[in-house]
């Protein structure tokens, strides 16, 4: 099996259809996941998922009460001008950046 890829979360941000498109989300539900180092749970990369597919992922360090977590569908994926990936699921978009080993 293909070594899993790390990576930060750097924002959550609303995608329009609960909140104003681009603007921080604010729901409790997210506090301290901004900042945790996942993996995806059901592919090892980023770039293994297709348009529809769930977003999941398994928490390796966190401030959050969460190991795991499920999201909903992904509608796009792609790269900011900072090298973060940008993840845009139906109602959430997740900024991330891949964790390089050392």
């Amino acid at each position: 099996m293909d070594k899993k890829t790390k990576y930060t979360i750097t924002d959550i941000l609303h995608s329009g259809r609960r909140g104003l498109r681009n603007m921080p989300s604010n729901d409790p539900k997210y506090n301290g996941i901004a900042g945790s180092v996942v993996t995806l749970r059901n592919v090892n990369k980023i770039e293994d998922y297709k348009q529809f597919d769930e977003l999941q992922f398994n928490f390796v360090d966190t401030k959050s009460n969460y190991e795991i977590w499920n999201a909903t569908p992904i509608v796009a994926i792609g790269m900011d001008k900072s090298g973060r990936y940008v993840v845009e699921t139906v109602n959430t978009i997740y900024h991330m950046k891949e964790v390089k080993d050392e």
